[in-house]
């Protein structure tokens, strides 16, 4: 059984995983979809990369060991992920995540990921040790939260991401001092310490923090999290999909409009059932 920190079909968020996830900017959760609606993923999944190949010359940069992701407008037409949007536990963990009610939330971008390993891969491989962060962190609450939604197991053999727990107060600390954007090898700027978390945890997988859940949970997170992902051993495809949602009183990322064609929103909408088409009438 995969251990995550909030349980199967969640009916509501306790305060000590709000409190930690307003701390650290993720968490892990077990299932959101039914035995079902996992299947269903799975075979949209397949169809929508079937639908759009790549080259392998795409598909093998250093940085990147799998296809690179591909926005909404690629995979928001397969029913099985355009309902996942208005999903009641969905909503739970997002609204929790943000300190927003459900009613308040709207969806604002996604992403489909790495639909096959371009090889076998280390990180000694790479032209760097895999630690970054997407964006810096914003102070209490979040204003943006991801939740990726798997379709198969994923657990460090399969190549989860490897979250660096600690991380986002220290850079919050960091922000709050003044301290100017710089690498984290440098000194005196908001990523200063993280090179110590970063050494403390090493290549030890007993330290690490692990985005493990089973198929049809997942995990949610904040930009401001220091991750990596991780050398996928087990030859399977890991199958995600990414939902994004923000407040409705303070939307900062537009790719819902500008991403998708006033046709393609129209036909979407239709999808959800009418009491969660607020989600995405904005």
């Amino acid at each position: 059984m995969i251990e995550t920190v909030i349980g199967d079909y969640p009916e509501r968020i306790s305060d000590d995983q709000v409190q930690f996830v307003d701390q650290e900017s993720f968490l892990n959760f077990g299932k959101v979809l039914t035995d079902d609606e996992v299947i269903e993923g799975r075979f949209a999944y397949s169809r929508v990369w079937l639908a759009n190949p790549l080259s392998e010359e795409a598909c093998s940069s250093d940085g990147i060991p799998g296809h690179p992701s591909m926005t909404m407008e690629k995979f928001l037409h397969e029913e099985a992920f355009a309902r996942i949007i208005g999903n009641d536990h969905v909503l739970k963990i997002a609204a929790a995540v943000l300190d927003t009610p459900p009613e308040d939330l709207v969806y604002v971008s996604g992403y489909i990921h790495r639909q096959l390993l371009a090889r076998q891969w280390e990180y000694s491989d790479w032209f760097w040790d895999g630690w970054h962060t997407d964006a810096q962190p914003s102070m209490d609450p979040l204003t943006h939260c991801n939740l990726w939604i798997y379709f198969n197991d994923c657990t460090r053999e399969e190549g989860v991401t490897q979250a660096l727990k600690g991380s986002v107060p220290l850079m919050r600390e960091n922000l709050r001092a003044g301290k100017p954007i710089k690498d984290r090898w440098e000194e005196g700027g908001t990523a200063d310490g993280i090179q110590a978390l970063i050494e403390e945890v090493g290549d030890n997988p007993d330290k690490g923090t692990w985005a493990q859940a089973p198929a049809g949970g997942g995990f949610a997170w904040g930009g401001g999290l220091w991750h990596r992902i991780a050398p996928n051993r087990s030859g399977i495809n890991r199958q995600l999909v990414t939902y994004e949602y923000e407040p409705r009183d303070n939307i900062q990322k537009d790719d819902w409009k500008t991403k998708t064609t006033a046709e393609q929103r129209a036909s979407i909408i239709e999808m959800l059932p009418p009491e969660k088409r607020y989600l995405l009438e904005y």
